[in-house]
């Protein structure tokens, strides 16, 4: 809303379809003609950072459920690993430090 006034319109229901000013913008029932389903072929020129490479959601896919949940605390321990990280740097540049730290050798 504007000062009271309705701007926009907005309805449809969450498993059927959504109207954005009376236009149609989604419709479960077209989902094929819309979303692209990935193939190997695809999956071969995607970044490595794909969702559709992660190996939780091939295993939970292939309703290998210990599996999948074993690869996402496996991802989730890494995640933990890189935000210790940021966080050390971040801290480490407040204090004046260096940007960059290279290990030694």
């Amino acid at each position: 809303m504007a000062k009271g006034k309705v701007t926009d319109k907005i309805s449809g229901n969450y498993c059927g379809y959504i109207d954005f000013n009376n236009k149609r913008w989604f419709d479960v029932r077209e989902v094929d003609l819309v979303y692209h389903h990935y193939t190997d072929e695809d999956e071969e020129k995607t970044l490595a950072s794909d969702c559709v490479k992660r190996t939780d959601s091939r295993k939970l896919s292939q309703n290998l459920v210990d599996e999948a949940q074993s690869q996402k605390e496996e991802i989730e321990k890494l995640q933990r690993k890189d935000r210790a990280g940021r966080e050390a740097a971040n801290k480490r540049r407040a204090a004046g430090g260096d940007k960059i730290v290279y290990p030694k050798k």
